[in-house]
């Protein structure tokens, strides 16, 4: 942004035409920029709603098939107790993945900008 700022003059330069061609070009590049961060914290939440569904489900499955195994008498409730720690742990250590899988492909964009980027012609040429 700062090299921009400095070459304010160089495009001045090049008169009144050029100066709304790089302000259109750049507001244009602000929008995309703005509608990848929208989207972006849209995903985030999505999958942080969906995680936690899966979750609460594989918490239900579970405490109703221990209650189950606990009433035929095939489970203790010390047993139903210690499963249903693991299940909350496994919900929450699930979660943490997913949202860490969920965080590196959107912001996989950095790396398309940059690629972007590279392609573009110099300014010298």
């Amino acid at each position: 942004f700062g090299d921009v700022l400095r070459g304010r003059e160089t495009i001045a330069a090049f008169g009144e035409h050029h100066k709304r061609l790089f302000k259109g070009a750049n507001e244009q590049l602000v929008r995309q920029l703005a509608a990848a961060k929208v989207g972006n914290e849209g995903v985030c939440k999505w999958a942080q709603a969906l995680t936690t569904q899966n979750g609460a489900l594989l918490y239900l499955g579970c405490g109703l098939v221990c209650v189950y195994l606990n009433a035929l008498g095939r489970m203790s409730t010390a047993q139903l107790g210690l499963v249903l720690l693991y299940a909350a742990q496994l919900q929450r250590a699930g979660m943490e993945y997913m949202m860490t899988l969920t965080q590196v492909e959107t912001q996989f964009v950095s790396v398309e900008r940059i690629a972007q980027y590279t392609r573009l012609e110099d300014e010298w040429e």
